[in-house]
């Protein structure tokens, strides 16, 4: 039995919600996150990320939300870029390897997905 692959925008729709979720999580509530996950408060650079990074998820959630399928592709590489970043960042910085190691699998996923409905 073969793995049904979904067609163009069919899983894309719930993604975006999910990213919009995600990146509302963030603006709303990102610092106590980073506070629980790494046991500490976010420095003034960290906190400037958390709040790019849930700008980007709630406006890129909002994308495919809207049209799904559409940004398929260029969803796929942003979560890449950002798994990547996170990966040399986690091997770079070992004071920020936990919340990056949380961040880059989570865009890994949702990039593996993105990629699996274009």
């Amino acid at each position: 039995m073969s793995a049904r692959r979904p067609g163009p925008g069919r899983s894309l729709r719930p993604l975006g919600v999910a990213g919009m979720i995600w990146g509302a999580t963030l603006l709303l509530a990102g610092p106590e996150l980073f506070r629980r996950l790494e046991g500490r408060v976010p420095d003034q650079a960290e906190q400037l990320g958390i709040g790019v990074l849930g700008a980007r998820y709630l406006t890129q959630g909002g994308l495919e939300a809207l049209a799904p399928g559409r940004f398929a592709r260029l969803h796929t590489v942003v979560e890449m870029v950002h798994a990547s970043s996170m990966l040399l960042l986690a091997v770079r910085q070992p004071s920020r390897r936990r919340i990056a190691v949380v961040s880059g699998a989570q865009a890994a996923l949702a990039g593996w997905r993105a990629w699996r409905c274009r």
